[in-house]
Formats: C-alpha cells, structure tokens, sequence
C-alpha cells in the first residue's frame, strides 16, 4: 500500500497545476490533470463548486451547535453494521462519479478545478481508492473496532473518508492527540539543539536570531505568530544548510502523522509544506464559512494541530484562519528577504499569480524552514 501522505502528494503535483521542487517527470495522464486542475484561476471562483458526496454526507446529518464539543461515542457503533459500509461504497461511488465528471468537463470546455471543496474532494476521492481494498480487509476482522487507535497511530489513512462516521472521526482525533502530545517535547529538543549548533556560525544575523530564539524559550508559552516569523530568516532557513542539515526529519513527519514517516522523510516533508501554503492560500481565498465539522477537523489535524476533540466549530475556524495568516507572513517574509537582493530577479509573470510556493521558485532551504517552523509551532501548542 502506497503511504497515505505519499500518495496524496503525488495527486497535489498533479492536481496544483504546479509542480513541487521535489518532484519528478509528470507522466501523459498526470500532464492531463495537471491542465485540468488548478489551485488559481480567479476568472473562474464564480463556477458552481462539485458535488462532494462526503460533505453532503455531513451536511445532511443532525445540526450541531457551534458551541458544542465532539461527543465520545459508543466503541459499539464505531465501525459495525453493514449499513456503515454499504454507505460509505455508495459515497465514494458518487465522489468517484464527480471527480470523472469534473475531468469530462474540462475535457469539453476546458474549465479547470479552481475552487478548494472540489480540489479536496479529487485529493481525497484518490486517496480513498488507494485505500479501498486493505481497508475492506480490515474491516472484515472481528475486534476491529476496539483495534482502531492503535491502527490509527500506524497507518492514519487507512479508512477511507467516505466509511467516517462521528465515531471514527472521534477516535481518530483523540489518537492524533496523543500522539501529538508524546513527540511535542522530542520536537522542540531536536529545534534547540540545532540551534545551538548554529550559534557558532559566522553570520551574524544567525547567531543574533540564535539568541532570540533562546529568550523566547524562556517563556514559550508566550510565544506568538509574529514571533515565530521573525525567526524564519534566517535561523531556520540556514538550519536546513547546516552540515547536519534538518535534525531526524523522520521525528518532523511522525509528528504531522505521515504513514510510514521513515519512508523519504525529508521530501515528504518539503511536499507536506508546499502543499500546506497552497491549501492556505485557497482558504485564505474562499473563507472557512462554509467548512463542515468534519472538513474543519480534517484541515487542522493535516496542519499538525493537536486539539481536535475539544473545541467548537468557532474555535477551529479561529484556529484555521490564524493559521493561514501565519503562512501567508511566512511567504511575505521570504519574498521581502529575496527583493532586498540584488541577486534576485523576478520573473515576467512574477507580479501576475498568486504568492505560493513552486511559483515562486523556492528553495529546498527556504521550503525546509517553512516546514520545519510550521512543525515547531504546533509542538508548542501542544505544550499548552
């Protein structure tokens, strides 16, 4: 089985309509959904988004309040009865109808996939195909409610979206959130302890930002957005050229739940934050109104949140949009420290698109310290 987070990155190449610093030759079917599909083209935000049978799923069940937390379901209604199954295959039949239908039209019209719940709906359709046939194996054991956590915390993607009920949905945070709570301390150890290697560095503007770094560890339950940005450029971005380079990438997409973290950990973790910045910029476009329960949760859980079983539907939306600004300084960082350059030269098309990753050309490096302060970040919350 092809790793969860793997899989769903080699879709983000093909469905972006860019291609990450990290990626390889595009084959003929994934050049033609490559054209089809794209995070961008403003002309086109007034299209009528597809169906997303998941999201209709959702939206159609009991209204909760958005002051309300998740409820703690019953461990017999998890997984059991055939009606849970039987569901879940007609969902992901009529996911799988609307991604080929999305595909004929452009196909007919050439209109690409401009709007976020339809380039989620693809990712996710993808995704759950992969998974469709260990996950009915799965299934078919006896106990395999009561094995759930602990199948959660080895291979996170393997129910496909579609067979989610509260139940799952419940269980899966809840083991996200141990999870997240047992690494968070290895996390930020291993970001100090690179940061002590580089206070001997002979830039200055390092070992100044070094320094920094260690007064806001004093009280880092103090610390907030602004402060994280200041520290991108240039002690995380220089921690990714350092001789060590990025201390056990592995620990970094453990962290943020890749399955197989072992597997290419230093990639997946540059894909996993190409993707991020681009998925941002889409919310930070479109507005997280219309965001069901489940989307919220699927959004803050990819972006290494720990809390997920705990809050409101207000309080992910806070949480969500906060984060989205924050990447949004992060890129505006990068730019600012590239236009006081004289090295760099904007291309023709520079001013025309949107500020993301691949568009602009970033680095390896600069890629490496987005990711690895975006990880960092959310270790510290899971200290509070």
């Amino acid at each position: 089985m092809i790793p969860s987070h793997l899989a769903r990155t080699v879709a983000i190449v093909r469905i972006s309509g860019q291609r990450c610093a990290s990626s390889g030759p595009l084959s003929p079917a994934a050049r033609i959904l490559k054209r089809a599909t794209a995070p961008n083209p403003e002309p086109q935000l007034g299209n009528k988004p597809a169906p997303d049978a998941l999201s209709a799923k959702y939206a159609s069940a009991t209204v909760v309040s958005t002051d309300s937390t998740m409820a703690a379901p019953s461990k017999s209604t998890a997984l059991s009865g055939f009606s849970t199954f039987f569901d879940g295959i007609v969902s992901l039949h009529g996911a799988t109808s609307d991604c080929i239908t999305l595909l004929a039209t452009y196909w007919a019209r050439s209109e690409r996939v401009v709007r976020r719940d339809s380039v989620r709906m693809v990712l996710r359709t993808i995704q759950d195909l992969k998974v469709l046939l260990p996950s009915v194996l799965y299934l078919g054991l006896p106990f395999q409610t009561y094995t759930l956590p602990t199948v959660f915390r080895v291979i996170p993607g393997i129910v496909p979206s579609t067979f989610y009920t509260q139940s799952v949905l419940y269980i899966k945070a809840r083991t996200v959130e141990a999870k997240r709570t047992e690494r968070r301390q290895k996390i930020i150890e291993a970001v100090s302890t690179q940061v002590e290697d580089l206070k001997t560095s002979d830039d200055k503007s390092v070992n100044t930002s070094a320094l920094v770094y260690k007064k806001m560890m004093m009280n880092p339950d103090g610390i907030s957005y602004s402060d994280l940005n200041s520290l991108l450029c240039p002690l995380f971005i220089t921690s990714m050229t350092a001789s060590a380079g990025l201390a056990k990438p592995s620990l970094f997409t453990s962290f943020i739940n890749l399955t197989f973290p072992h597997a290419l950990p230093r990639p997946r973790l540059l894909m996993w934050a190409d993707w991020i910045l681009k998925d941002d910029f889409m919310i930070r476009r479109e507005g997280v109104g219309a965001m069901t329960r489940f989307e919220l949760i699927e959004a803050l859980e990819e972006r290494g949140f720990t809390r997920l079983s705990g809050l409101s539907m207000d309080e992910m939306k806070q949480a969500l949009v906060a984060h989205a600004r924050f990447t949004k300084s992060l890129v505006d960082s990068i730019v600012s420290k590239r236009t006081n350059e004289k090295a760099f030269v904007p291309s023709d098309d520079y001013a025309k698109v949107p500020v993301i990753s691949t568009q602009l050309g970033m680095t390896p490096e600069e890629l490496g310290g987005v990711a690895s302060l975006l990880v960092f970040a959310r270790a510290l919350d899971a200290r509070k």
